[in-house]
């Protein structure tokens, strides 16, 4: 069966155009949840007024409120719960002003239009998510970072804070070159901490089929570092832990979580169940999460299998991951 006769997976290119699709295509399918302004930051709150996706507004969990009630019965762990606390504490905001030439114009082994390259060359602010997974010392050179490229006893030490999103969202080096990271952006009045990347070579490792990447961001903050590091670790070891006890489990209610910055605003949590498909060996998990533009590119964890990358939701309401 043709994908087109399943509308829910008609893809929706940047233009909202459906483009139909066959059986095992490996391109992602639904709609890219990036949040794209024209006039920055300023009209953020506009754009939740204009959502077509109200109900996920009223499903979303701030990072303070989170209670072990929220999870799904079977799921009242205090493990998972501070998994998920974990992972939210490393969910960064990535903002982007720049749209690479170097995009491609269709999708791997198709001839779907690839997301955003009716855009190519602009500038407008691009805003997603994305998730901090390691911290790699660098102490080859000076800091590259803007403070120590303007002092005269530049910091010897720094370090590359790697960072996890959709190729989607920061497809080359170009696009990195013009990315920010906000950190620990959890309430409305949070301090803005903002890392950039490096100007060269920032991205690391890619896949436009799966739609995720890697890349770097710098630092010589010593404290931040040491906050980063630690939870990292904390991460690591929740998700080994709580991956051994649930990867057999034969709950039906298969708990996955979402954190993200919906509309480029604060993060938020969202829970929900997962489901495996047969739409080949790309697309691998839908879900039924709450998300809305700003999301992509977010920590998709599937209890029991791990971390995927979120992408985008579709027709249906499912939201769905790639990689």
């Amino acid at each position: 069966m043709r994908l087109s006769e399943r509308p829910e997976l008609l893809c929706q290119i940047v233009s909202d155009s459906d483009v139909d699709c066959f059986e095992g295509c490996p391109h992602i399918v639904g709609h890219h949840e990036q949040q794209i302004s024209e006039d920055g930051e300023v009209d953020l709150h506009e754009y939740v007024k204009d959502c077509k996706n109200n109900a996920a507004h009223t499903q979303f969990i701030p990072v303070k409120s989170l209670r072990l009630k929220h999870l799904l019965k079977g799921y009242h762990d205090k493990d998972v719960y501070n998994l998920i606390k974990a992972a939210a504490f490393l969910t960064v905001r990535i903002s982007v002003t720049m749209i690479s030439p170097h995009r491609p114009d269709v999708w791997p082994n198709t001839e779907v239009p690839y997301f955003l390259f009716n855009m190519i060359g602009s500038q407008h602010l691009r805003m997603a998510s994305g998730i901090v997974k390691d911290i790699i010392p660098d102490d080859d050179k000076s800091c590259p970072c803007d403070k120590c490229q303007h002092s005269n006893t530049p910091s010897q030490k720094w370090w590359r804070i790697g960072v996890r999103t959709a190729a989607n969202v920061v497809f080359d080096d170009i696009e990195a070159g013009h990315s920010v990271i906000r950190l620990f952006y959890d309430t409305e009045d949070s301090p803005e901490f903002l890392v950039r990347s490096l100007e060269e070579e920032a991205l690391v490792e890619k896949n436009i089929s799966e739609d995720w990447c890697t890349l770097d961001y710098i630092t010589c903050d010593a404290k931040l570092v040491k906050r980063l590091d630690r939870m990292v670790n904390r991460y690591n070891e929740l998700s080994g832990k709580v991956t051994e006890k649930y990867k057999n489990c034969q709950n039906q209610e298969k708990l996955m979580f979402l954190v993200s910055h919906p509309h480029g605003l604060c993060k938020q949590i969202s829970i929900g169940q997962w489901e495996t498909n047969s739409l080949g060996i790309y697309l691998k998990f839908t879900y039924s999460t709450y998300s809305c533009p700003g999301s992509a590119g977010a920590i998709a964890y599937f209890v029991g299998k791990g971390l995927r990358t979120h992408s985008g939701n579709m027709k249906s309401g499912l939201s769905y991951c790639s990689g």
